[in-house]
């Protein structure tokens, strides 16, 4: 008798945990919040946001911090900042990487099932010119909810090849499965261009790499064929992945299709692709987009958020809502300035979904802003 009450009183106390979790709330929200701003801390510019929450529901905003200029290459750090209350107020910046006057880029967070942030980044000696570098790949990782990082280790090879002009992970989060046999693996969206004289359409493609011990040893997966650039991926109610891809201008030109976004699907972990197809529900310009599966009281359901800048002139960015994996799509948050593009989303303790963009009313390298969209708006 005493070991049956010892076990119900064992599983009230881990159902009312449950239920604690369940119910987090936050103060009022107030947003948006104009959360990196350039100028700050002596950077000329912070672009590229990536965002996740950590097992213990520190949100993480990652960027990349730019010493001398909005130019995607020259002195470029990698930094955070944290909010342990959902988002109301934020720590100051924490640096993650500082490699002197190179190129530090692409921050590419993913939370592990032991709580460590493993962070996937590219790296660019700034001697060589931009678009023409020595591709390197490094992985770094906290193990205290982003407040300290480790020192940086090198992931290159084999996962590129010598004559790519260009290869980046990300940017935006990475994921980690968590259905089917590849349960616990890490994947990460990546791009590369490369030249052939001559032929224009050639010359970028999305892929994933990916690791089943943690990160610490990855592989090569599957290519998702021509025209995919700048990407990001969600895992589907049924264990595939869904790749949102940036079309690549120079494909877009020759093919007849541009300012749509690319989706293709893998039903293997990463490992290949079995679909692609061009999404006109999805118009964007010629941008990086996010995807997240929104899980607050859907775990069984494909309800995907989507954000992009939906105007060719990078503006008039919207979060756009799909109850059916995509099939159709519905608006639900417009950005609020004249200038919006680079984005990235996290599902929040409460049910809620943080957002973080670029944005200004001069040109979208004025701010990072975090927002936050309600639960109840999402339905």
């Amino acid at each position: 008798m005493f070991k049956r009450f010892l076990i119900a009183a064992l599983l009230a106390g881990a159902m009312a945990v449950t239920s604690c979790q369940r119910q987090v709330s936050y103060a009022e929200w107030e947003g948006p919040m104009e959360l990196f701003k350039a100028g700050e801390d002596g950077y000329n510019t912070f672009r590229i946001p990536g965002m996740v929450v950590s097992k213990k529901g520190t949100v993480l905003a990652f960027a990349e911090a730019r010493k001398n200029s909005h130019r995607d290459f020259g002195d470029i750090d990698l930094v955070v900042k944290r909010s342990e209350d959902g988002g109301r107020s934020w720590s100051d910046i924490i640096m993650v990487r500082d490699d002197g006057v190179n190129c530090c880029s692409s921050p590419t967070p993913v939370v592990l099932e032991s709580g460590r942030i493993l962070m996937l980044c590219t790296w660019q000696n700034n001697e060589v010119p931009f678009h023409h570098f020595a591709i390197h790949w490094f992985t770094m990782y906290s193990d205290d909810d982003g407040l300290t990082w480790s020192k940086p280790r090198e992931i290159t090879l084999p996962l590129v090849e010598p004559d790519w002009i260009m290869a980046c992970i990300g940017p935006g989060h990475a994921i980690r499965l968590e259905k089917g046999v590849h349960k616990g693996r890490i994947v990460a969206s990546c791009y590369h261009k490369w030249e052939r004289p001559g032929d224009r359409l050639w010359q970028g493609r999305s892929f994933y790499i990916y690791s089943d011990d943690e990160g610490q040893t990855w592989q090569r997966g599957g290519f998702a064929g021509y025209g995919g650039n700048e990407c990001m991926s969600t895992e589907l109610a049924n264990g595939d992945i869904m790749l949102n891809q940036r079309e690549f201008k120079r494909w877009g030109d020759d093919i007849g299709i541009r300012y749509q976004r690319l989706v293709s699907i893998s039903k293997d972990g990463g490992e290949s692709f079995v679909d692609t197809w061009y999404d006109p529900n999805l118009p964007s310009a010629i941008c990086e987009g996010s995807i997240i599966r929104y899980r607050h009281g859907h775990e069984r359901d494909n309800w995907l958020l989507f954000a992009t800048p939906t105007a060719q002139t990078r503006t008039e960015l919207k979060v756009k809502l799909s109850k059916d994996c995509g099939q159709s799509w519905d608006p639900i948050y417009d950005g609020v300035y004249d200038k919006e593009a680079y984005s990235d989303m996290a599902e929040l303790p409460d049910g809620s979904v943080g957002i973080i963009y670029e944005a200004g009313n001069t040109t979208s390298h004025d701010l990072l802003v975090f927002d936050i969209i309600p639960a109840a708006q999402i339905r």
